[in-house]
């Protein structure tokens, strides 16, 4: 059907998360990774690169099936 999505193009964002989230959970590096981001995004200055962003998640998502 059409209306349905292809499962082969579709990313489960929420298991990527959860994934990167155990994998850095605690380190002293992901929270000041997190600190500075939170002062970009509280000052206004936080700005997503939507086009890197989409290639990482397809880049992860085909290792991720390759493996």
């Amino acid at each position: 059907m059409a209306d349905e999505p292809d499962p082969s193009t579709s990313i489960d964002l929420g298991a990527l998360g959860h994934n990167l989230r155990k994998q850095t959970e605690g380190s002293p590096e992901r929270e000041a990774h997190i600190e500075r981001l939170r002062k970009l995004v509280q000052s206004g200055e936080y700005e997503v690169d939507a086009e890197a962003l989409a290639q990482k998640l397809m880049d992860d998502h085909r290792a991720d099936e390759a493996k």
